[in-house]
């Protein structure tokens, strides 16, 4: 009203250093700094909205699981035996950021959510003849074969027990909470060295099943949904 009665609400005044003002009608994007308020203010729209009380983004880190089968220096990895499918042992967790998983009796339980799995697996079962010495599968407990490895063969002309590793993964989402465990599969017994030979040298590794939640690879997340969406 009087004086003022020309300016328009949201307008920024200047001095002009003359005992006038000098008007300027703000934009969509502007930014400004209250100095004695301390905040930053933004034309948004028609008006000036305050930058207040803005939350920090949530962190969103990595979350993986990596369990594996662990036995004591100079321990082979164990039997194998022909023709059976076989749970892997799991006995060891090495690390473990995934919300609400855990390992118990060789099997890890996970939420609903989507993963990536990778199972690697030990063998020392081979024969003279050029075979299928060893095969992985990642099993969702009480569903059924989720993934297998490629087939592994060799050719061992010698006799001597051919060793090596074989692993399967797979992206998989879970409807509901799940239960994976691994399964391996060998044409040929063999006796404590059947699922590896002992290094002698440290701890013995003899599986390892690895999980990475998909769904922590957004990046942070705030008020507006994942970073770089719409909201």
């Amino acid at each position: 009203t009087g004086v003022w009665s020309t300016y328009a609400q949201h307008d920024v005044m200047e001095s002009d250093g003359n005992g006038g003002w000098i008007r300027y009608t703000p934009a969509e994007g502007w930014f400004a700094y209250v100095e004695d308020e301390n905040l930053f203010t933004a034309f948004i729209g028609t008006a000036w909205s305050d930058q207040t009380g803005m939350p920090t983004p949530g962190t969103s880190n990595l979350k993986v699981g990596i369990f594996q089968d662990h036995k004591s220096p100079g321990t082979n990895g164990g039997t194998a035996t022909s023709g059976a499918q076989t749970t892997s042992t799991l006995n060891a967790t090495v690390v473990n950021t995934l919300t609400g998983a855990s390992l118990a009796t060789n099997k890890v339980t996970l939420p609903a959510g989507t993963y990536w799995i990778k199972a690697m697996r030990a063998f020392n079962c081979g024969n003279t003849s050029a075979s299928l010495y060893a095969k992985l599968y990642i099993v969702e407990d009480g569903i059924g074969t989720i993934a297998t490895s490629l087939n592994t063969g060799s050719l061992n002309p010698g006799g001597a027990p051919t060793s090596g590793m074989v692993e399967a993964e797979v992206v998989y989402t879970f409807a509901s909470a799940a239960t994976v465990r691994i399964d391996h599969y060998g044409v040929a017994s063999a006796g404590s060295v059947g699922l590896g030979s002992a290094v002698g040298s440290g701890t013995e590794v003899y599986a390892s099943l690895m999980i990475v939640d998909m769904a922590s690879l957004q990046g942070p997340i705030g008020t507006q949904g994942p970073q770089g969406a719409d909201g």
